[in-house]
């Protein structure tokens, strides 16, 4: 059995895995079917930096490495409904630049995978399971997709942003879920 934690430390118990594996292909063939894909321009940012902060599940700090063109890195320190005290990066690959209304703002399609590592302590929320505040430590991987919209005349980029992933500790493993906005200036 794997438990997903939802968010604000809710969880739910059952045969997860192939139910998050699925959701995941489902998101990735969607991404990179090759008709929808063809018509949309390429993600194409200048190096930079941003920084700021996500809210949601997990609500923290975040930074943001624009690589020049379709790539970039973030860097997470969440520290409230993680669950527990959270740190995580990811490789982020540019999909698509989806149509807008202005061209004032681009908005970017990415998807990415990255390391996270965290401990059960601190806020996990109202609905907290057993795990919350007990400081076991935990390790994994996430795979988030998202969209941003980078504002062009304001130095501003906001973000939502889902990614599901899987955690070990030493009681087994455990599925996460976030679901997240991120807004951070961009240097």
């Amino acid at each position: 059995m794997l438990e997903i934690l939802w968010g604000a430390g809710r969880t739910i118990t059952g045969s997860a895995p192939s139910a998050i594996a699925a959701s995941v292909a489902a998101g990735v063939l969607l991404c990179a079917s090759p008709p929808a894909r063809a018509e949309l321009p390429t993600v194409a940012e200048p190096a930079r930096w941003s920084v700021g902060f996500m809210l949601g599940a997990p609500t923290g700090l975040s930074a943001k490495r624009y690589l020049g063109g379709r790539d970039a890195v973030d860097v997470n320190a969440a520290f409230a409904f993680a669950p527990g005290l959270r740190f995580s990066a990811d490789y982020l690959f540019g999909l698509a630049k989806l149509p807008s209304e202005s061209a004032n703002v681009g908005l970017n399609l990415y998807l990415g995978v990255g390391p996270v590592v965290g401990a059960y302590s601190g806020p996990c929320g109202v609905l907290s399971d057993n795990r919350c505040g007990n400081g076991a430590v935990y390790a994994g991987a996430r795979i988030p997709f998202g969209v941003e919209a980078v504002f062009r005349r304001t130095p501003l980029a906001t973000g939502f942003e889902l990614a599901p992933g899987l955690v070990g500790t030493s009681g087994g493993a455990a599925g996460i879920l976030d679901l997240l906005l991120t807004v951070r200036l961009l240097l």
